[in-house]
């Protein structure tokens, strides 16, 4: 396998990054931060699902999406794929030679890489690539220093000898169902054994249910003989009975036909009576009725000049409002006019006292900053006064201490010149200080006579009583003055427009003088028509049915006339047909009918009972026979389900036993292959390198086992190498290997060793370097450098 190709984008510090690589050995360089262990991490994630974080820290801050694209040649069929996978859903493998994608999902694409990368299926890639192919910076070493439940755990999931042990724990469900499944058959073996045992007593039921269903099947055929004769006696009589029934029916028919016509005859008479009635009240009232229609129409044209007239008061009242409304505005604007007016007499007069004003508040804040420099003078004299006293207190303190060790001559003579010393520079300092005091003294004199002048001057301000704010707020109402007189303009314009319009108004309103008059006259002609009106609508309608009713009662006096003689008809017919029919000869027949009904319906029930018990113990005898067919393919599952049981048992305790042989054969090809990878990379042939059962490191040298915890750096990481390298040469047709900052902590002449181990590795496609200097650089067959 050689990976020829990397491209990121948008994956950490790298916005587009492309690194072709070449075979042998490469050595990537770069400054912390260049971004070297990306582009291990990028091959991890592609080709082997491992991000030791979460997608989105991968991705370069501020993109919404990075990708990764490995371009890699296999070792299966030496073509050339790329491996494309994304932070989104996106996982692909693409054929560049037919430009066909040949995997898709991540499914697809492990399947594609065990079989290209030549590894079993199932094998864990994370797993492969943590301890063999790409051991995470400072970590190389880390699991051989472990403890051996911790190796064990880590190379079994990698050896793949958990999955034995798992196989044979799977197999125990297994071994369950087909027990399971044994005890199943053998108790449905027994139910169909049990259930044969009264095959014999049903099948004599079956012989005397047969001959029992012959015998019922001729009662059957006598009573339905019997039942035909029976049915046409009873048939002949019924058609009687229907005849009679239906001549009565038309009789009552006709009877109520009849009495119908009769009340229509009464209700036509009462209804030609009230018409009569109605239209003589018509004639009576046709007058007043015209008279009442002719007032409400000219009122409903007086309603129009009313509601116009209404209409002409409101818009006169509106008027009136608007006319006040101006007015009073037009008062407003004079009232403030004159406000004006007063005003600028008032600047006028102000102006003295607001000169007088600016120079006593000019002469206030002279004084008011000499007063503020006479108490800075106040805190700065006192602030010297405190550091004068201070010197002082440290001429004492040294004095005192002189006279201490006035005993001792040599540190007396010492402490004198000391403190002459001393002295001298304190008194200068304090000369200095006083000469400061002096200055400050005068200017700290003058405080209170500054303070007399500054209250002086507030009590006369405070006796102007701010003229210059009040020109200010006066001459502001200045301001107004274009707009109000511009407002009165229209004010006085608005008025002499409102009283025209009053004027119209008023002389519109004198063509309605006597509406009121005319409207009360029409008012009562339609209140003394009222009555007259309403008595001719009561009427009009069943008056104008006179005409109608009068034919209508002819109509209906023949109708009657009609059915009388149809009546007598239908009670000739009936009485007629009645002399015919024996009614107790029908109840007879027809009660003997019944009963030979009822008889031939138990017999049929008692029949069918019998054929359905007949059929039913016929299916249970076919029962019978499956259930003996059925018994014999049983007999042979419970035995082939023996037998597989026996091998499942077999084969569980094989696996049980492989487990720990297979874990064996692969530390002794590892450890053969360990040993002769450390001997070429160490140069040194009279060593053994050994990786036992527990998945340790051990070195013998001499005759003596030296464990890996003895072992220097050097010879830890050279051990480590060879053992994780010997592993992917045993697990797969990999030959690429990424060391991540091997040399990390590790002094100039160990890093120099161990590049130098490194490059007489053999049997390898590619190995990557990743280092921040350049050790491997001359160890290497490619350096690629980051950040250049």
């Amino acid at each position: 396998m050689h990976i020829s190709k990397i491209e990121l984008e948008n994956i950490k510090s790298h916005i587009s990054s492309t690194f072709e690589f070449s075979r042998g050995t490469t050595a990537i360089t770069g400054e912390n931060g260049a971004g070297k262990t990306t582009i291990i991490e990028a091959i991890a994630w592609t080709l082997f699902d491992l991000l030791e974080y979460k997608k989105e820290d991968f991705v370069r801050r501020g993109a919404k999406k990075g990708s990764v694209r490995v371009t890699f040649e296999s070792s299966l069929d030496e073509r050339e794929y790329i491996v494309y996978r994304d932070s989104g859903a996106g996982y692909h493998v693409t054929d560049p030679r037919l430009n066909t994608r040949i995997a898709d999902k991540k499914e697809e694409v492990f399947r594609f890489l065990w079989q290209h990368l030549g590894l079993e299926p199932g094998t864990d890639l994370k797993s492969l690539f943590r301890q063999a192919i790409g051991v995470p910076q400072g970590t190389f070493t880390a699991i051989f220093l472990e403890g051996s439940t911790e190796r064990k755990s880590a190379f079994d999931r990698l050896l793949k000898v958990e999955e034995y042990r798992q196989a044979a724990e799977k197999l125990r469900d297994t071994s369950r169902f087909l027990d399971q499944s044994i005890l199943v058959i053998r108790e449905s073996i027994a139910r169909a054994e049990g259930e044969l045992s009264r095959s014999e007593t049903v099948t004599a039921e079956h012989d005397k249910i047969k001959e029992h269903s012959h015998k019922l099947n001729g009662e059957i055929e006598k009573i339905a003989a019997e039942l035909a004769d029976k049915q046409s006696r009873v048939k002949l009589l019924n058609e009687q009975e229907k005849q009679l029934t239906d001549l009565r029916s038309t009789l009552e028919r006709r009877r109520s036909d009849k009495e119908k016509l009769e009340i229509i005859v009464q209700q036509a008479e009462a209804a030609l009576a009230r018409a009569t009635e109605a239209a003589t009240k018509i004639d009576k009232t046709r007058s007043h009725h015209e008279q009442h229609l002719t007032a409400l129409r000219k009122l409903t044209e007086l309603e129009r000049e009313r509601k116009h007239r209404d209409q002409l008061k409101s818009e006169l009242a509106k008027t009136d409002a608007a006319i006040v409304n101006v007015k009073a505005e037009h008062r407003r604007h004079e009232q403030e006019l004159n406000n004006i007016a007063a005003a600028r007499k008032e600047i006028e007069t102000l102006r003295a006292k607001a000169a007088e004003q600016l120079e006593i508040e000019t002469e206030t804040e002279d004084v008011r900053n000499k007063i503020a420099g006479s108490r800075n003078a106040v805190e700065r004299l006192e602030s010297i006064n405190r550091e004068i006293e201070n010197k002082r207190s440290i001429y004492r303190t040294h004095r005192e201490d002189v006279k201490a060790n006035a005993s001792d001559t040599q540190q007396a003579v010492e402490d004198n010149e000391s403190f002459k010393r001393l002295g001298m520079e304190l008194q200068k300092d304090v000369d200095g200080l006083k000469i400061k005091q002096k200055a400050l003294e005068v200017d700290a004199q003058q405080l209170g006579k500054y303070e007399q002048r500054y209250s002086e001057l507030q009590s006369k301000l405070k006796a102007l009583v701010d003229p210059a704010a009040r020109i200010r707020v006066l001459e502001k109402s200045l301001i107004r003055e274009p707009e109000l007189r511009t407002g009165l303009t229209n004010v006085e314009s608005n008025l002499e427009r409102l009283e025209s319009e009053r004027k119209l108004f008023i002389e519109q309103l004198d063509d309605f003088k006597d509406f009121d008059k005319r409207w009360s006259q029409l008012t009562a002609e339609r209140d003394a028509t009222i009555n007259a009106h309403r008595t001719f609508l009561a009427n009009e309608g069943e008056a104008s049915m006179l005409a109608g009713l009068k034919k209508e009662l002819q109509v209906s006096n023949d109708k009657v006339a009609a059915a009388k003689t149809n009546l007598e008809k239908a009670q000739a017919a009936f009485a007629s047909a009645a002399g015919g029919y024996d009614v107790e000869r029908h109840k007879i027949e027809r009660s003997e009918l019944l009963n030979a009904e009822r008889r031939l319906a138990e017999t049929h029930a008692t029949f069918a009972a019998a054929k359905t018990r007949e059929e039913q113990i016929a299916a249970e005898l076919e029962r019978f026979a499956a259930i003996r067919k059925s018994l014999q393919t049983e007999f042979k599952d419970k035995e082939r389900l023996e037998t597989v049981a026996e091998t499942t048992a077999f084969i569980r305790d094989t696996l049980k036993e492989a487990a720990p042989r297979v874990a064996r054969n692969y530390v002794y090809h590892v450890s053969l292959e360990a040993n002769q990878m450390f001997r070429e990379i160490t140069g040194n042939g009279e060593r053994t390198l050994k990786w036992t059962e527990d998945y340790s490191i051990v070195l013998e040298e001499d005759g003596y086992e030296r464990p890996f915890q003895s072992l220097s750096g050097g010879e830890q990481m050279s051990a480590a190498l060879s053992v994780r390298l010997a592993i992917l040469k045993q697990m797969s047709d990999i030959r690429i290997a990424f060391f991540d900052e091997p040399t990390t902590n590790m002094d100039t002449e160990r890093r120099e060793n161990f590049a130098e181990q490194i490059s007489r590795i053999k049997h390898f496609d590619q190995l990557f370097v990743i280092s921040h200097d350049d050790t491997f650089d001359n160890y290497v067959d490619n350096v690629l450098s980051i950040g250049d």
